[in-house]
């Protein structure tokens, strides 16, 4: 028996057209460009892609896609860096002299894997043009990446601990290089040794603008820890010079405040946690075929 005759393309390509693939949107045969999702023509991407996306990758304008993002994630985003930190506030709290080695366990496992969940949820926002913010699918898309996503900060942080052990000025350079390796890792599938490598590549030229958006969106936090060496050399002088009775309320009124800033300095640092996830998106590669 004969086969039937193959289905005519869902877009047929003119036979005087120089292209050789039409856009996945509107089907023209024109110059194509997938970096933030299907294969588009410009007219298309003009119309669909996030201002982020379409900017350039200056201080200026990456301050501005940090500012849009937390505008749309920012509360989901704060709420989930403080849950996952605050189980072990309060442990510390209860608990005196937590070792050191368990509060960096959790935070290393816990605080990374809260960390990406932001990271995909502002991915969301770029690509939908916060028309859909999911945490339920970030927090899927994170689980089935997480071993990867370990892997990738464990290594991270071994080379900048590695450089750094050269100077500190060689350990900074690396770690600005290696600013895009967790996105990389999360959205493109790489794992830990080429999504280095790519960040590497793509902050070539880039680095010192991810060290003054770094600056400039962890003000928060700079406020914080000024607040706590204050708080702590206040408490040290309150020791020297009070009463016991005195002592003792100030010691309180100290261990109270750690809490309270150990919960809080997260949620602080989700400026800093979305300065990666725009300068992915204004440094993303094109990929055909990849999905948010």
């Amino acid at each position: 028996m004969a086969l039937p005759p193959p289905e005519p393309a869902l877009f047929p390509r003119p036979d005087n057209s120089p292209f050789e693939h039409a856009c996945e949107r509107c089907g023209t045969y024109a110059p194509l460009s997938s970096k933030y999702g299907p294969s588009l023509c410009a007219e298309c991407i003009e119309r669909t892609a996030h201002p982020i996306v379409q900017t350039s990758a200056s201080l200026g304008e990456v301050l501005t896609g940090v500012f849009q993002l937390l505008r749309v994630v920012g509360l989901p985003a704060v709420l989930l860096v403080t849950l996952a930190e605050l189980p072990m506030s309060i442990f510390e709290f209860v608990v005196p002299d937590v070792p050191f080695a368990l509060s960096n366990l959790w935070g290393f496992f816990v605080g990374t894997a809260a960390e990406m969940v932001v990271l995909h949820l502002a991915w969301q926002a770029i690509a939908t043009r916060e028309q859909q913010v999911a945490v339920g699918a970030a927090v899927s898309a994170v689980g089935q990446r997480l071993g990867a996503l370990l892997g990738t900060r464990f290594f991270s942080n071994l080379l900048t601990l590695l450089y750094s052990l050269l100077l500190v000025v060689p350990g900074v350079m690396k770690a600005l290089s290696l600013t895009l390796a967790m996105p990389i890792a999360l959205h493109e599938g790489a794992d830990a040794n080429a999504a280095m490598a790519a960040s590497t590549a793509r902050m070539e030229g880039h680095r010192w603008t991810a060290l003054f958006a770094y600056c400039l969106a962890g003000a928060p936090f700079l406020v914080l820890l000024l607040a706590l060496l204050c708080l702590g050399t206040g408490h040290d002088l309150a020791n020297a010079a009070s009463a016991p009775a005195s002592s003792t309320a100030t010691t309180a009124f100290y261990d109270y405040t750690m809490l309270a800033l150990g919960v809080l300095t997260p949620a602080a640092l989700v400026p800093v946690t979305l300065v990666p996830a725009v300068l992915y998106a204004k440094l993303r590669q094109p990929q055909r075929g990849t999905a948010v």
